[in-house]
């Protein structure tokens, strides 16, 4: 079982991106390797709230592995701005924890990383079908289901 720290506790606090329950799994991986950001569910997700989750309030604190070590206060998420733009997103000067609006994540869904382009290629993979292959490796890393789940 993976230990999760407050982010605040990191020796340099984490800049973190809080996902929308709305946002497609394909998507959310380029966001961490584009921004170099923590990844970060918001908070009382509407899947955990029954028995099962037991005050589990992130959808990776019930059903599945975090998507990071660390975890984020309620206030900090609470008082998180929204990157708008793919440019606030990537400013290092801009907020060290902000809301992904979902009109950035579109502008990076139809997209496999850099760093697996060159793999993509290697398997032949035709042009029209590498969002595919793409949105199946992300989704079965961040869709890992815990023990528990199990």
């Amino acid at each position: 079982m993976a230990v999760v720290r407050p982010c605040s506790n990191q020796r340099q606090s984490a800049a973190a991106v809080l996902l929308p329950p709305c946002c497609p799994p394909a998507s959310l991986l380029p966001v961490h390797w584009i921004s170099g950001r923590v990844l970060h569910e918001e908070f009382d997700h509407f899947l955990t709230k029954n028995g099962y989750c037991g005050g589990n309030v992130t959808l990776d604190s019930c059903y599945f592995e975090p998507l990071t070590r660390c975890r984020l206060s309620r206030e900090e998420a609470a008082a998180a701005p929204t990157f708008e733009t793919l440019d606030q997103l990537l400013d290092p000067a801009g907020p060290r924890i902000g809301v992904l609006d979902i009109n950035v994540m579109a502008e990076l869904r139809p997209n496999v990383p850099k760093r697996f382009e060159q793999q993509v290629e290697e398997r032949g993979i035709p042009n029209k079908r590498r969002h595919y292959w793409w949105r199946a490796q992300a989704i079965a890393y961040i869709i890992r289901p815990n023990a528990r789940t199990l």
